[in-house]
């Protein structure tokens, strides 16, 4: 695939697969291109973990804001029961 986050089809195919193999535990690196593009969508995450963030993808997001907004984003809508609990 020529994407780092696959479209949600595929990833749902290939988490389908690992359950069917008896794997409980999956790490995925969700992209901000996958996020704005919606390629996480219905996917349910119990934790997360930022790593970075450059000015590498402005091509894409247009300014350096956008992008980290994009970013900000995931952990805001993906990881609410996840923050609650914690904070």
């Amino acid at each position: 695939n020529k994407y780092t986050t696959p479209d949600s089809i595929s990833i749902n195919h290939y988490l389908r697969q690992m359950v069917d193999l008896g794997i409980k535990y999956c790490f995925i690196e969700v992209s901000s291109h996958g996020i704005s593009q919606h390629r996480i969508e219905g996917l349910n995450f119990s934790g997360g973990v930022f790593t970075n963030i450059t000015h590498d993808h402005l091509d894409y997001h247009g300014t350096f804001a956008h992008y980290r907004d994009v970013k900000k984003h995931f952990f805001e809508n993906n990881l609410k029961v996840l923050l609650h609990s914690v904070f």
